[in-house]
């Protein structure tokens, strides 16, 4: 389900009809949205689901809704909310100053009541979606693309180069356009830029990238030690950040990684879930023994035989607006709704890491 949304449109859009299509796909907490009329007027809505990590904050001069968590909340005001401290940063900073500072994973919006003036922002490496449509008289925004479809001009057109990327290419290897989704009408914000839409022109720009800095001086061993402080700080922000973890375990270095690490930090045992295999040629449990004694609380296995592949899929498309990329996901996804079934709150593993080290 969508996290966040918003929309400014002269056509004032209907609540009912926006709740149920903010709701489509969502199994759980469908009566949990809240929505605030920005303006006399009723031409600008945000809505935000009433679930953790999404929070929102109003006053007289700004409206925002965030989906995200905050990893240096030790450098802010420990009593206010995430949403809270943004609200404060733009005001002494303006937004892309403010965005600058915040150390997580979020997906934001704010509005500017006096300048008449929405804001959006993405995270550095894009964990948080956020996609918008602009219209000749209607704009909006959505952590997923359904609620969009909400607006007179935005079409059910497939983006056939994004789709077919998806269908023909790895998970490692989709090189989409960062502006792109599978909707011709809906574009994505790229990971790591801002949005600003004022008087009905939008424009966007990076707030940071990756700098090249040249070869390290130092030798091989103090760079592994450099390497390790980053992985455990990366690890402990984002640890202590959430409530009931689990972890996600394969037979890489990935997952195993960034578990040993949560072991140090909490200097407690974790609960970890991976995908078990009928085939041995894909099934890894072999080598996720190792773990098990040092490590690993409880070992939920999540066994896969013969998936009903065409279901899974359908089901996943439903939940993203998305296509999905090779069977790996299908795997995940299966996992996930074990987890979650279990009552854990976060899942963290090791996806990601081979681009990461590529």
């Amino acid at each position: 389900m969508s996290r966040i949304c918003g929309f400014i449109s002269t056509q004032n859009i209907n609540n009912d009809k926006a709740w149920s299509l903010l709701q489509r796909g969502a199994a759980l907490e469908t009566k949990n949205w809240q929505h605030a009329k920005l303006r006399p007027q009723d031409d600008v809505t945000f809505f935000s689901t009433a679930r953790k990590q999404t929070e929102t904050f109003e006053n007289d001069t700004i409206c925002i809704v965030i989906d995200g968590l905050l990893y240096n909340r030790q450098d802010f005001n420990a009593n206010q909310s995430f949403a809270e401290t943004f609200a404060q940063l733009f005001e002494e900073k303006g937004f892309k100053s403010a965005v600058q500072s915040i150390n997580g994973d979020f997906a934001v919006a704010l509005f500017d009541k006096r300048n008449n003036c929405l804001w959006l922002a993405r995270d550095r490496v894009g964990v948080r979606p956020l996609y918008y449509h602009q219209g000749s008289n209607e704009f909006g925004f959505s952590s997923r693309p359904a609620p969009l479809f909400l607006l007179s001009g935005c079409g059910f057109n497939l983006n056939k180069t994004f789709t077919g990327l998806f269908a023909g290419s790895h998970y490692r290897t989709i090189d989409n356009d960062q502006n792109a989704s599978p909707f011709e009408d809906i574009k994505q914000l790229p990971a790591a830029h801002i949005l600003k839409h004022q008087n009905g022109q939008t424009s966007t720009e990076a707030y940071w990238s990756l700098q090249d800095k040249g070869d390290f001086p130092q030798d091989e061993k103090e760079l592994a030690e450099q390497y390790r402080e980053l992985l455990i700080d990366s690890v402990d922000r984002r640890f202590k950040a959430v409530e009931n973890p689990a972890f996600t375990l394969s037979g890489g270095l990935d997952s195993s990684s960034v578990m040993s690490c949560a072991v140090e930090i909490s200097k407690q045992k974790q609960h970890a879930y991976s995908s078990i295999y009928i085939d041995p040629t894909y099934d890894e449990a072999e080598e996720i023994q190792p773990m098990l004694d040092t490590k690993v609380k409880e070992w939920h296995k999540v066994t896969l035989d013969q998936p009903d592949v065409f279901k899974l899929t359908s089901q996943m498309v439903q939940l993203h607006d998305e296509p999905v990329a090779t069977a790996t996901w299908l795997a995940h996804y299966t996992l996930t709704q074990q987890v979650q079934k279990d009552g854990f709150n976060a899942l963290f593993g090791g996806l990601g890491g081979d681009e990461l080290n590529f």
